[in-house]
């Protein structure tokens, strides 16, 4: 039952070796199974959505995890699909809906004190739900700690542990700059936070500062490994001496990439586009269509993998401002151009990254075209953008996770009492 909700999507077996996130070492089936099962430590990682942000960070603690303890057992499961995959496709689909055609609806369901009040029953009716299939599950696994990069299935854990009356320690990552009340739970052991505004954040809201440890958001440990620029741009067809605009839409490729890069395509400067796609099949066989009629160079590229060796390769990203994806370009000390934030989340996120002097806002296509040739004719403005995303980059983010996760060593009441 539990296959096709793990990570990866695979069976079992897969999601504990393949790593199709990130480009780090995949361990021999026979070499690297035998462990898995003597491990002492075992770490239970949940998200929602295959492709989010939520599942890269669960993914980066786990690659942290394994790279400091490769006897852990590590499993990574999208809670939602597990526990309700009717539900989840539902929902989803909405979400998308929502953002696309009504974002003023999700700006204010987003961290909306009256909203959470009034759907407060519902929402312990759909944990109490969920808890029957965790309840198995967590019996099976028997996990050490229970990690959560998203706030719903930390309400749920949440709530499992308080009717279970469960002692398994329980850690909430916030993978954004900001953190919602959907955060708070009375039964979470530590919150892992970016930085020290949501931190003081969480305080406000009634967490004990014990409890708030300031990491970082989780991303792949590659981004801590030194990149050859020169060696990247060659692998992903750049010019080695034009600089190197980046325009990405998250995972889902989502946003106005289209209309972007024909508005910049018109600058009067010397460059060259990259454009990730993401899952997005269509947008990619749209723009490799145009790309032959462009009058800059272009590379349409789809899901890319090595994201820091692309990051390393651009000198400009235009790009929605989510948690991961502007934690990675940090990380890389890449300068960010906002456009399009989804309501909530990233609007917060942008209103971060303004007052940080890491990034600009561009309000529709045509501004994104005026602000990316305003930035490549004063190199001085980069640079000093550049020196401010380097001061906010927390490159070894899921190392430090990952020792914090590995320092847990469950022991139930009872057996402590005996």
């Amino acid at each position: 039952m539990l296959k096709k909700y793990v990570a990866g999507g695979g069976s079992f077996p897969q999601s504990l070796t393949i790593q199709p996130l990130f480009s780090l070492e995949v361990f021999p089936w026979k070499w690297y199974f035998l462990p898995v099962y003597m491990a002492n430590k075992r770490v239970l990682l949940f998200y929602i959505t295959e492709s989010s942000g939520h599942h890269v960070a669960a993914r980066a603690i786990e690659t942290g995890v394994r790279h400091l303890d490769r006897a852990a057992r590590v499993l990574s499961v999208d809670s939602f699909r597990f526990t309700n995959p009717i539900l989840e496709r539902v929902v989803r689909k909405t979400y998308l809906q929502v953002i696309k055609n009504t974002p003023e609806i999700w700006d204010w369901l987003y961290d909306n004190s009256e909203f959470k009040e009034g759907t407060n029953h519902f929402r312990k009716l759909i944990h109490k739900l969920n808890s029957l299939k965790l309840k198995k599950l967590i019996a099976e696994e028997k996990p050490d700690v229970i990690v959560c990069t998203q706030a719903f299935p930390c309400g749920t854990i949440s709530d499992y542990k308080k009717t279970e009356k469960a002692d398994i320690p329980l850690i909430a990552v916030v993978t954004d700059f900001a953190a919602h009340s959907y955060w708070i739970y009375d039964n979470v052991d530590v919150y892992i936070v970016p930085t020290v505004e949501v931190r003081e954040c969480l305080i406000d809201h009634g967490i004990a500062r014990e409890k708030v440890k300031v990491l970082g958001i989780p991303i792949n440990p590659a981004f801590n490994e030194t990149v050859d620029r020169d060696a990247s741009r060659r692998h992903f067809g750049l010019l080695p001496d034009l600089p190197a605009v980046l325009i990405m839409g998250g995972g889902l490729g989502l946003g106005p990439i289209k209309d972007i890069v024909k508005q910049i395509d018109k600058i009067d400067q010397p460059f060259q586009i990259v454009v990730a796609t993401g899952i997005n099949r269509m947008l990619k066989r749209s723009l490799d269509r145009k790309a032959g009629r462009m009058a800059k160079p272009i590379q349409v590229l789809g899901y890319v993998h090595a994201m820091n060796e692309l990051m390393s390769a651009s000198d400009i990203l235009v790009t929605k401002p989510g948690g991961l994806t502007t934690s990675e370009a940090f990380a890389m000390n890449l300068p960010l151009v906002i456009v399009n934030p989804i309501p909530g989340q990233e609007t917060k996120n942008a209103d971060f990254l303004i007052r940080k002097r890491a990034a600009v806002t561009a309000d529709n296509s045509e501004m994104v075209a005026s602000t990316v040739a305003d930035l490549l004719k004063y190199p001085a403005k980069l640079k000093l953008m550049r020196e401010n995303a380097k001061h906010l980059s927390r490159p070894d983010s899921a190392l430090a996770i990952a020792r914090e996760v590995l320092r847990f060593k469950h022991v139930s009441a009872a057996v402590a009492a005996e």
